[in-house]
């Protein structure tokens, strides 16, 4: 256990400090993404219910 903690150098180190910045980026990136289709999905839903509740509206004003 002792050998493997001693071969862990600097430069290993900091490799492994790289790698994991790149997979924050690219998670990021993702989430990122991500969020920007929940939004459009929001803005989509949020147009089609006041489509349905106007809908309703002329319905009960101009309808029989």
């Amino acid at each position: 256990m002792e050998s493997s903690r001693a071969q862990w150098t600097d430069a290993r180190l900091n490799d492994l400090a790289d790698r994991v910045t790149e997979l924050d980026r690219r998670l990021s990136a993702r989430l990122d993404s991500i969020d920007a289709k929940l939004d459009a999905l929001q803005r989509t839903l949020i147009g089609s219910m006041a489509s349905v509740v106007l809908a309703f509206a002329l319905q009960a004003v101009f309808g029989g």
